[in-house]
């Protein structure tokens, strides 16, 4: 290894066992440098398909581990941040839908790898974070099944040639 790769590593663990340092004081829990990661690759999530499987495997378990961690550091942060003891609205509201976004992502993601199982699962993590923009990405995926749908089958060279042809009458 080049020292400049080992100087990377170094800096790489620093920064997570800083950030696992920072989340105990939150929650008074201490994290696996693991998790630590996890949460920074959820915040991460792009529509960017490749550079996310590379960094954070698919599984229901992470995915309920890190909704449960995160609503604990949500209302740690929020009650941390409170001037007099009462959240700031506008800010849990942004945190809401920023942690539900990400876990839309995560859900929309998953069609590509056709794990309707877990895509329901990690959707409905994200409805608790920010009911409205799942139920709006839930509406548009099932007005377009229809359409994707009616396309295949007209495409589809299963059907008599006789089928797709008007008649003459």
């Amino acid at each position: 290894r080049s020292i400049s790769s080992e100087k990377a590593s170094e800096q790489r663990n620093y920064s997570l066992s800083q950030s696992r340092h920072n989340i105990k004081q939150l929650i008074g829990e201490e994290l696996s440098l693991e998790e630590v990661e996890d949460f920074r690759v959820f915040g991460m999530i792009t529509e960017n398909w490749e550079s996310f499987t590379k960094n954070l495997k698919f599984s229901g378990e992470k995915a309920e581990k890190l909704h449960s961690r995160l609503k604990k550091l949500y209302r740690a942060f929020l009650q941390e941040t409170a001037p007099k003891g009462t959240p700031d609205p506008k800010l849990s509201c942004q945190l809401r839908i920023l942690i539900g976004e990400q876990f839309l992502f995560w859900s929309q993601l998953l069609s590509k790898r056709h794990n309707l199982g877990l895509k329901l699962r990690i959707s409905l993590y994200a409805f608790f974070w920010s009911p409205l923009r799942v139920l709006k990405y839930w509406l548009r995926e099932f007005w377009r099944l229809p359409l994707s749908l009616s396309r295949a089958l007209a495409s589809s060279s299963c059907y008599p040639s006789h089928w797709h042809q008007s008649s003459g009458k």
